[in-house]
């Protein structure tokens, strides 16, 4: 057949017809295995392809097939036809869909058949696109599903033909690009239909026959493992999983020619999928008793805790009980133990980052723990305590014990704070756990008074003599004090002519406020994303201690769907502290970026700054407070209007016609974002006698101005102008400095009010 298969494409040969004829005679005169069945389908298909036939004339070119012939042959080809067709100009997605319809139209047999036809399209088609983009498998797998639930049989029937494609095929580079894409699709499939001892089998032939490349066995089996783990029954694929491992066991002596480190992590691939064979004589009655076999004779127990990685995606709660009942405590003891006693360096490291990361995945597993297991938190702690309460444990391992604890029991206040109280002047925490302290400390006195800690946003650094707390309540005997100190300030003795000139005047001092200090006295406004993440919708910010949702559901939806066109202004940004942010951190190609301030040396400074990016960002010189707003924009086309710390620089008189304006340019829907001072803040009890302006508003010393807001006055403003409310909130919060012996309170107004749709 393969001596007369040359003939066929003879350039003299006079017709498709003749050719046909030829191979017809062949066809009848072979034994039809599956094999050379699989061969008349290519010989016929590239037939077709060289003389350009089409789906009209092939019936008539296909007569001269005796009865006798197998029509599936035949309809076969025309399904593949029927998709060479679609495909010239198309891709698979679009070719499909075209081709179904028509073999439906001829009646053909949707599963045997066309499950022949989609691997021909497949290889032809999704393994130029895989090679491009491996991560395309996916949609691969989800259209694969997709056709099996159409058609009865179809992914039965896809991997036999799969696996048969694959024993076929040749050791050399055409047959390379292919393998990976039918063992992924394999594997997937395999793992999706929970059906390991057939994955497994195909895994071992496909090495015995040498068909797949060992580190690709490797990659695919860790991948699938989860899924296999969780339906693994050592009495009935004890077997399977010997050999698979022995294959791989035996291939790797052809990986000598590879840098080391490379040879070492597939080693840990092939351990991670399995293997292990224990030494003779010795009883295992589970897989994963196996690997703690090795595990025990091994420090680093990076063996076992990278199975217990990958299946803690799949079942976090049958890790929990294997972790707590199959001695991995004591080998993490022994770990620690082997720290403790070693003198080399090299090894030291290495042993601190498995003691490390063995933390990690007990902290992370023991959140499946539920009520009636919580001995085993109980167990946790102890031999994490121990660990921590000797001299060796630096500040670094501390600090992944002390995030652990956090996790593992949020009542374990005295062991964090004494912990935090002998931590090194020196030690510097990362962020995280800083975010996570701070919310403890905020349900907890004990660690509130005992911690060093402090975590501000304003000026985004860490300050070990400070903490600070949220939503502090304040007693009924702090409001009347407060009340009582700005009632002694409150008395006007400015006279009308200076007054009018602090009013006249104020962008003048605030000029003067930015020709001294420049860009260098307020810090970038990296708490925005947190308080308002509308914002940065991409952006993935601490959680806030506020509840930032929106009532109105179409917002929500809005927020989902991913760079849309939004338009934001920024009334008195200033030298840009949070246009500057938000360009960093907004990654909408779509964005459009307004921002205005009467200060003309502000605008100069942000101008010059290297991050600001006069392609998305515009800004200008504009004063909130004139009737009429000379602006780049339309009125009703803005999504959201930001006011930081502005309005309580205007008199209060011109406060309201602020609000109106902004009602006018906000588009339906659109949403203003404030935040500003509240009512007894800090920096209203600190104003001496002689700097009130009116009832709440006073001067500093520079000339720029200040208003101290309540809930109530920021309603009344906002609701007067047309807008509904969506979040008007009092944050207090306490701040301590031990150093100085200091408590200062801080108040601040947050509110979110939308223009009517």
């Amino acid at each position: 057949f393969k001596g007369c298969q040359n003939q066929f494409f003879n350039p003299g040969s006079s017709s498709f017809e003749t050719e046909v004829s030829e191979f017809i005679s062949i066809h009848n005169s072979t034994q039809h295995s599956y094999e050379y069945f699989e061969s008349n389908v290519n010989v016929l298909c590239e037939l077709i392809k060289k003389h350009t036939c089409t789906v009209d004339n092939f019936n008539a070119l296909t007569r001269q097939f005796p009865k006798t012939t197998k029509s599936t042959s035949k309809k076969i080809c025309q399904m593949k036809l029927i998709l060479m067709e679609f495909l010239e100009n198309q891709n698979l997605y679009i070719a499909l869909p075209q081709a179904i319809k028509e073999i439906q139209n001829n009646n053909f047999k949707l599963s045997i058949v066309f499950s022949q036809c989609f691997l021909y399209a497949m290889t032809e088609e999704w393994s130029k696109i895989f090679q491009k983009n491996p991560n395309c498998i996916r949609n691969l797998i989800a259209l694969i599903r997709h056709m099996g639930q159409m058609y009865d049989g179809f992914i039965n029937y896809l991997l036999k033909a799969i696996s048969y494609k694959t024993f076929r095929l040749k050791r050399d580079d055409d047959a390379d690009k292919y393998t990976l894409l039918y063992t992924q699709v394999y594997i997937a499939l395999c793992v999706q239909n929970a059906d390991a001892s057939s994955l497994l089998m195909f895994l071992v032939d496909s090495l015995y026959g040498l068909h797949i490349k060992c580190l690709l066995v490797f990659e695919q089996l860790i991948i699938a493992w989860p899924g296999i783990l969780e339906i693994y029954d050592p009495s009935q694929s004890d077997n399977i999983l010997h050999t698979t491992i022995k294959i791989l066991l035996l291939n790797f002596k052809n990986l000598h020619h590879e840098p080391y480190n490379k040879i070492q992590r597939k080693i840990q691939q092939s351990i991670v999928c399995g293997y292990k064979i224990p030494e003779e004589g010795k009883d295992v009655d589970s897989l994963l008793s196996r690997i703690l076999l090795h595990a025990k004779n091994d420090p680093s127990l990076e063996v076992f805790l990278s199975v217990i990685l990958l299946a803690r995606r799949e079942n976090p709660a049958w890790v929990m009980n294997k972790l707590i009942n199959q001695g991995f405590l004591a080998l993490l003891q022994d770990t620690w133990n082997n720290y403790q006693i070693s003198t080399d360096k090299t090894a030291k490291s290495a042993l601190l980052k498995t003691i490390k990361l063995c933390i990690n995945v007990l902290s992370a597993t023991s959140r499946t723990i539920d009520e009636l297991n919580k001995d085993k938190v109980t167990m946790i702690i102890h031999v994490l305590k121990k660990i921590l309460s000797n001299s060796e444990s630096g500040p670094d391992l501390q600090e992944t014990i002390i995030s652990a604890l956090i996790q593992l029991s949020r009542q374990q206040f005295d062991i964090v704070a004494d912990v935090v109280m002998s931590w090194s002047p020196n030690f510097l925490p990362s962020e995280l756990l800083i975010n996570r302290l701070k919310r403890l400390i905020t349900r907890n006195t004990k660690l509130f008074w005992n911690c060093k800690l402090k975590y501000d946003f304003e000026q985004g650094s860490v300050n070990k003599d400070n903490i600070e707390l949220d939503n502090v309540e304040w007693s009924a005997e702090q409001q009347e004090e407060a009340r009582k100190k700005v009632e002694m300030t409150s008395e006007v003795v400015f006279d009308k002519e200076k007054l009018q000139d602090y009013e006249d005047n104020a962008n003048k001092y605030w000029d003067s406020f930015y020709g001294i200090h420049q860009n260098k006295f307020f810090k970038d406004r990296h708490w925005l994303f947190t308080e308002f993440p509308e914002l940065a919708p991409n952006y993935d910010a601490p959680e806030s201690v506020h509840n930032n949702k929106l009532d109105n559901p179409s917002n929500e939806s809005n927020q989902t769907e991913q760079f849309q066109s939004c338009s934001i202004f920024e009334i008195g940004c200033g030298v840009g502290n949070a246009i500057i942010p938000i360009l960093q951190f907004n990654i909408n190609p779509k964005l459009k970026l307004y921002g205005s301030d009467f200060s003309v040396k502000a605008i100069d400074i942000l101008k010059e700054h290297r991050q600001f990016d006069p392609q998305r960002a515009e800004v200008f010189v504009l004063d909130a407070t004139d009737k009429d707003w000379n602006v780049p924009f339309e009125e009703n086309s803005l999504d959201i209007i930001i006011l930081i710390f502005v309005l309580s620089a205007i008199n209060p008189d011109k406060m309201q016609h602020v609000a109106n304006q902004i009602y006018k340019y906000l588009k339906p829907g659109g949403v203003i974002v404030f935040r500003d001072y509240g009512r007894y803040d800090l920096a209203q009890l600190r104003f001496k006698h002689g700097r009130c302006l009116q009832d709440n508003f006073y001067v500093r010393g520079d000339g720029t101005r200040a208003y101290f807001f309540t809930q109530d006055e920021i309603r009344k403003l906002f609701t007067t102008a047309g807008l509904i409310e969506q979040q008007n909130l009092v944050d207090r919060r306490l701040q301590v400095n031990r150093c100085r012996l200091l408590t200062m309170y801080r108040v601040w107004i947050q509110a979110k009010y939308r223009k009517p749709l």
